[in-house]
């Protein structure tokens, strides 16, 4: 898919922090970042060096990639690197919360340990809340307005089985948008969260290989005999395809815009109309 076929320009001179933004779909928001004309500090508990790299030849003029490792579940690392980040580049104007995903094993909630619980809430709601809050306290002492974008899940609306505690913490991350969009509008910061599908990525091929029972109960698949879980998925969705990281992209680019000025408080769909609410 071609990262920016009509030369769209919306980002010249903005700033944007997009975490976990070394796996695909984190890569694939930065990329659509810079092609639009925006700098990006992709921040990842991994080491971002390669990631940096391989955005470096995408950047607009007068944009460029810069990497920042923290462990975005514990306080003082988020204070820290939100600090770095306006120390060497200046305040930022976008928040893209990316870090997360499924911190647990397939289990239904009468079996799991509460150590995956902990883990699945962490990594996807209280990430999500701390990076927010430390944004905002920044934009707001330096009366900037900004934005922040969250990634939350299908799975926040539909209340998956045998992935219960990241479902759970998804749809903390849509009540968690709708508080802070009311609370931050008057410092001029609009919020909003994404709920993809299930996404074409090197996770979700995983999980199709050695758990493919999961996205069966999860969607109440009807898999026979020679057809794989992926393509009775596929033909479940409308639109007849996974959803592809340049897809959630496209739509955080969009919400990071001025043209989504008037929108905030919003969970909006990206999932080929496998549900309409």
């Amino acid at each position: 898919m071609e990262i920016n076929p009509f030369d769209v320009r919306r980002l010249e001179g903005r700033l944007a922090v997009v975490t976990g933004g070394v796996g695909d779909i984190g890569k694939a928001i930065c990329r659509r970042l810079l092609s639009e004309g925006a700098s990006v500090a992709v921040v990842d508990i991994a080491d971002p060096a390669s990631t940096v790299a391989d955005l470096g030849a995408l950047a607009r003029t007068g944009a460029a990639a810069h990497g920042f490792v923290a462990d975005l579940v514990r306080k003082a690392d988020v204070v820290h690197v939100f600090g770095e980040i306006a120390e060497e580049l200046g305040t930022p104007d976008i928040l893209v919360n990316n870090v997360g995903g499924g911190g647990s094993p397939a289990h239904p909630l009468i079996d799991l340990e509460e150590e995956y619980w902990n883990a699945s809430l962490d990594n996807n709601l209280k990430s999500c809340f701390l990076c927010t809050q430390i944004f905002a306290r920044l934009l707001a002492r330096e009366q900037h307005s900004g934005t922040v974008i969250n990634m939350s899940s299908l799975s926040g609306k539909l209340g998956t089985p045998l992935l219960g505690p990241y479902a759970v913490s998804k749809a903390g991350v849509i009540r968690l948008t709708e508080v802070f969009a009311r609370e931050l509008a008057s410092y001029g910061i609009t919020v909003n969260c994404i709920c993809p599908s299930v996404v074409a990525t090197s996770l979700s091929d995983r999980i199709f290989e050695r758990h493919p029972h999961v996205f069966a109960r999860a969607f109440d698949l009807d898999v026979g005999e020679g057809r794989s879980t992926r393509e009775a998925l596929e033909a479940k969705v409308p639109l007849g395809r996974l959803a592809e990281p340049e897809d959630i992209a496209a739509l955080a680019a969009f919400l990071a815009s001025s043209e989504a000025a008037y929108i905030t408080g919003q969970a909006v769909n990206c999932n080929g109309g496998l549900i309409a609410h």
